[in-house]
């Protein structure tokens, strides 16, 4: 049987699920109603934009969110449905399919980005001050890095 949170344990993890929750359910609201993107798009968009050429194999996608790699492929048909995004074949393996952002897609990232770091800045970074930055950073690296190493051992 899993060991109780500590009282200690409980006053970092209780707020940390509240604060995520709200900050997500924010930016979620504000892209939603703005751009008709979910925040889940909105990061496939900012992944692809940074990606050479624009692309990125589905299953990099899905590692990268932590979700399975169904939920990149709804989004992904989603996303092109609109010609936001294509699917392609991935040129070295034939197999593989990669996601690849298009001038369309490209354009909405420029046209959502500056309401986007608004959001985040108004539901988040303006409330921390560098210190706070620095350690957020550290302990989602840390965390962030766990979740990688487990899931590249884990079996398929």
């Amino acid at each position: 049987m899993a060991e109780w949170l500590t009282d200690q344990e409980l006053a970092a993890w209780q707020p940390f699920v509240e604060s995520a929750s709200a900050l997500l359910a924010a930016m979620e609201a504000d892209l939603m109603a703005s751009h008709d993107l979910s925040q889940i798009d909105y990061g496939i968009l900012v992944a692809l934009a940074a990606a050479p050429e624009n692309r990125l194999r589905m299953s990099e996608l899905a590692g990268r969110f932590g979700v399975d790699p169904s939920v990149i492929t709804y989004r992904v048909s989603r996303l092109s449905d609109r010609g936001i995004v294509e699917r392609v074949a991935c040129p070295t393996d034939g197999r593989g399919v990669e996601a690849h952002l298009t001038a369309v897609g490209a354009d909405l990232l420029a046209d959502a980005a500056p309401s986007h770091v608004e959001t985040v800045r108004r539901e988040f970074v303006d409330h921390l001050t560098p210190t706070d930055l620095e350690a957020v950073a550290r302990v989602f690296r840390k965390i962030r890095r766990s979740q990688t190493d487990r899931a590249a051992i884990s079996p398929a």
